[in-house]
């Protein structure tokens, strides 16, 4: 049996653990806790959305583009929560609570969110778990 068909089945089953976690939007928002844990339980850490990011001091006046469709990898470092890009052109960026200087939440309804770090702006859309980007956006809120 191939290596991947053999995750596959463990896979699936921490994939319906995440999704039996994940409320309906009519539910109460949710505790940091609550997303902290839900991010725990994704399968291998890595949520699948597409990812835009600017690099320059102010969008619009950027110094390059660059962009994923692999989604972002979501890791605990020191008890802190870590957000990655993955497989972008030029370097994956990385952020965290406490360098994100704001986040853009407006669309969250449809799957997605901006966050500005210093040195550019990630975009985020087409989550394919609405549920997940509302705990990643609780969880990285100050």
């Amino acid at each position: 049996v191939a290596p991947s068909r053999a995750r596959r089945p463990a896979r699936a089953a921490a994939a319906a653990a995440v999704e039996a976690v994940v409320q309906p939007p009519h539910v109460l928002p949710l505790s940091r806790n609550e997303a902290l844990h839900m991010l725990q339980l994704v399968p291998e850490g890595i949520l699948r959305c597409h990812i835009r990011v600017e690099f320059g001091p102010i969008a619009g006046r950027c110094s390059g583009i660059d962009g994923s469709k692999s989604g972002l990898h979501v890791c605990f470092q020191t008890g802190e929560l870590v957000v990655s890009t993955i497989e972008m052109e030029q370097d994956d960026v990385s952020f965290s609570e406490h360098t994100i200087m704001r986040i853009v939440d407006k669309y969250a309804a449809e799957g997605k969110a901006t966050f500005i770090i210093p040195g550019g702006v990630v975009f985020v859309h087409r989550f394919k778990t609405r549920g997940l980007l509302e705990a990643l956006l609780t969880a990285l809120r100050p």
